[in-house]
């Protein structure tokens, strides 16, 4: 693994935009992560410490008025 770099999977767990690797690893297959304007598909694909990350879908805050 190269430094600076960790699986998407993973960084995004890390900056708190999702719970779980499970929840981040659905989030990527759903194709609902994005690094710029770049689709993230892959959980194991390598993100730089330094580039950006954005969720489509915030699974953290619910969907307020459901039940």
């Amino acid at each position: 693994m190269k430094p600076g770099k960790t699986r998407a999977d993973v960084a995004l767990v890390d900056r708190g935009l999702v719970e779980s690797r499970a929840k981040a690893q659905a989030l990527l297959m759903a194709g609902q992560v994005f690094s710029k304007e770049a689709r993230i598909t892959k959980a194991g694909q390598m993100i730089g410490d330094d580039q950006p990350l954005r969720c489509a879908a915030s699974p953290i805050h619910g969907f307020p008025g459901v039940g």
